[in-house]
């Protein structure tokens, strides 16, 4: 038999959860033919990986990668990690299905976000042109969910108001079409604006729909801290009522409150599946987080959208206004740092910390951060503090229903390092250093669970049939090097990625070569 590519001398983790077995693999045709030992056969390429692990690609179930992908189609912050899936349309907040005009005013809202650089193209309107331009031009392969922005602006724009029945059948009517192009489900970010404008019977009405396909109800919950088991009580409702799976965002310690919220958390959980809903989430291993700046921003700044913010803006009674707010409820300037920035006159920032910035311009926080954002037509970043790390983080880890989501942010020169270091933290420390997780439990909470998630049955397990998304690596060499000080440093210990049975990763150098495609949803 001739294959593609045959990895010998392997311990294969087939990403079930099950031991590793001493195998070889073998790949033609983009997919695995053949696990087994002393595979018989001619290989173009016979790869002796010496030991090494062979485990499924990982999946990135909360990335924001939208326009990133497509302007930097390498993608070498996670294919050195063994990323090889990574699911769009996160937090509600991405660009297909719209119109073109919509299209351009949710670019300029997200450009704090995913960036609005032209290489991107720009020329999309469904969720199925949105797909069409990953096929063949990135190294990983993407899924997509239906943006809660998008069809809400699509029905009724950027007012702060609850739907009527016609735009809410409009927004169904959208949900609709996205599903019907392949996508995994609806996703929504009810913090950000316009999401936040909705109420819990207009994301029934579109979970319903979503439901007939078969897909999933993946929400960024309303509140976080000492509020955040009401979110739960309303996205459980959303769920039940509706009829489909619930998956959580980037719960986190940091989004807990408290240590003390924690086990209320996980026995809500735990009691939803008793009752025979499935839910799970995702969450990535950093107490810090990272948004737009102008999500600081009371949620009227952004009603009617980004021209109609930017006016704001400049109006000095709004300032007063914002002042009034903020002098009630500041937000903490000595905890953000700045991650991105649009202009190059200000590029000197990214890195810095908000409050000395502010207090160093002789200007208050409204005066300070409104100019700011005028200046970078509302495109600038902020990390939050790190602060020491929790042990929540470990429990939530360990929980059998929880997978990984980078939720990470690819612009400016201070990104997170959560981009460049999720999959090697958890490796490197929560499985190799501290043991808190076996080897082949992180497996598969980075493999064959994720893609069940999505009931994609030919991905996420290393075995006859499945297309060939494999990642090589040495678990005892893997090592997180991103920091908060210098975050932009690519993981080490990984050897081999192969995407759809081409080596994006060679030997521990990329190769240059985008073989990722769109996979869509089948119904």
């Amino acid at each position: 038999m001739a294959y593609d590519l045959l990895f010998t001398n392997a311990r294969v983790l087939d990403g079930t959860g099950s031991p590793w077995l001493r195998a070889d693999v073998a790949v033609a045709d983009g997919h695995i033919i053949a696990v087994g030992r002393a595979l018989a056969g001619d290989a173009v390429r016979t790869i002796d990986v010496g030991g090494q692990i062979v485990a499924p690609g990982f999946y990135d179930m909360h990335s924001h990668s939208d326009i990133s992908l497509l302007v930097e189609p390498r993608h070498e912050a996670k294919v050195f990690q063994g990323v090889t899936f990574e699911l769009l349309g996160q937090d509600g907040l991405s660009y297909a299905p719209v119109t073109p005009q919509i299209r351009e005013e949710i670019r300029r809202h997200l450009a704090g976000l995913n960036g609005d650089d032209p290489r991107a193209g720009w020329d999309w309107t469904t969720v199925d042109s949105f797909l069409n331009r990953f096929d063949g031009t990135t190294s990983v392969n993407v899924g997509y969910l239906v943006p809660h922005n998008a069809v809400r602006i699509g029905a009724l724009g950027w007012e702060a108001r609850t739907a009527t029945p016609a735009e809410l059948d409009r927004m169904c009517g959208l949900v609709r079409e996205g599903m019907e192009d392949g996508a995994f489900g609806l996703s929504t970010g009810l913090t950000y604006p316009p999401n936040v404008w909705s109420d819990t019977d207009e994301m029934v009405a579109m979970c319903e729909v979503v439901a007939r396909y078969g897909g999933i109800y993946v929400t960024h919950m309303r509140g976080q801290g000492d509020g955040l088991l009401d979110p739960i009580h309303e996205s459980i409702e959303i769920c039940q009522r509706a009829g489909l799976p619930l998956h959580i965002s980037h719960l986190k310690s940091a989004r807990l409150g408290s240590a003390a919220n924690l086990p209320g958390v996980i026995a809500l959980l735990e009691g939803a599946r008793a009752g025979g809903l499935d839910v799970t989430f995702d969450s990535y291993q950093y107490q810090a987080g990272s948004s737009m700046l102008h999500s600081n921003l009371p949620d009227w700044m952004h009603e009617g959208g980004p021209d109609a913010e930017l006016e704001r803006l400049t109006m000095p009674d709004v300032r007063a206004r914002v002042r009034t707010l903020w002098a009630e409820k500041m937000p903490p300037w000595d905890a953000l740092t700045v991650g991105s920035v649009r202009t190059d006159a200000n590029r000197w920032m990214e890195g810095r910390t908000l409050g000395p910035l502010i207090r160093e311009s002789g200007k208050d926080a409204v005066d300070f951060v409104c100019n700011l954002l005028l200046e970078e037509d509302l495109a600038a970043s902020h990390i939050s503090a790190a602060g020491g790390e929790d042990s929540d983080l470990g429990v939530l880890l360990a929980s059998p229903y929880q997978m990984l989501g980078s939720d990470g942010i690819h612009l400016g020169s201070h990104v997170h390092p959560r981009t460049y270091g999720t999959y090697a933290r958890v490796l490197q420390r929560y499985v190799r250093d501290e043991g808190t997780l076996r080897l082949e439990d992180a497996i598969r909470k980075f493999s064959s669970f994720a893609a069940r998630r999505l009931s994609i049955p030919d991905r996420g397990e290393i075995r006859p049939g499945m297309w060939a998304d494999i990642v090589v690596f040495d678990e005892q060499a893997v090592t997180e090097n991103a920091t908060y000080a210098e975050p932009r440093q690519l993981a080490s210990g990984f050897s081999y990625v192969a995407v759809n049975g081409t080596l994006v990763i060679d030997g521990g150098q990329h190769t240059g070569a985008t073989p990722g495609r769109a996979v869509r949803h089948r119904r």
